[in-house]
């Protein structure tokens, strides 16, 4: 995250291999990689400038975290695409797996003050991130367990264009849904205010 141009390289464990590299599917002209890995396996990550000659203050973020499947896909090693949402009032239904967080951008059509909740039946946890955000520590990271019993629910002004991250994951991702026949998935709700 960041204004600096950047790219990505995801090696296998032999740090020689390439698995993929991006330069720019990021916000403006950052790298963002977004693969299946294996459990318990060591990758080599490097990350660096475009130019050789430049030099910047970038943020990384890692996290589990799956997009939207499309239709043809039929396993998780293909979920290859974040849902972009870009309306003032909008609720997206999901499933949300066992160790896995779920993201989203959400790109405002105006500025102006947001309200972002979530409802499910289990206890959850919400980040909005700012991608223009390089800083070390958590500037512009907003974060809410219980606003609402167990649901999450953040309320900020959001400007115009701006793909912000939505990460919202289970209170703990690693403890199992306490009852899939009621049901394991989460609702993002975004109104303006």
């Amino acid at each position: 995250m960041g204004d600096s141009d950047t790219k990505m390289w995801l090696y296998d464990s032999d740090g020689t291999t390439l698995i993929t590299s991006d330069d720019d599917s990021g916000y403006i002209l950052n790298s963002q990689i977004f693969k299946y890995l294996q459990a318990n396996k060591t990758y080599v990550l490097k990350l660096g400038n475009f130019s050789v000659y430049n030099s910047s203050i970038t943020k990384l973020m890692i996290a589990p975290i799956y997009g939207v499947q499309d239709s043809s896909h039929t396993s998780m090693d293909t979920y290859e695409s974040f849902y972009n949402i870009n309306s003032e009032n909008y609720t997206l239904t999901s499933y949300l797996a066992e160790h896995y967080s779920k993201l989203v951008l959400f790109t405002p059509p105006t500025s102006g003050n947001y309200t972002v909740s979530l409802e499910s039946i289990f206890d959850n946890y919400l980040y909005i991130m700012d991608p223009r955000n390089y800083s070390i520590n958590q500037i512009n990271l907003n974060y809410n367990d219980d606003a609402n019993g167990t649901n999450a629910s953040i309320s900020r002004h959001f400007e115009k264009d701006i793909p912000y991250m939505i990460l919202y994951t289970q209170f703990n991702p690693s403890r199992p849904f306490d009852n899939l026949n009621e049901g394991d998935d989460i609702k993002v709700i975004i109104r303006k205010n």
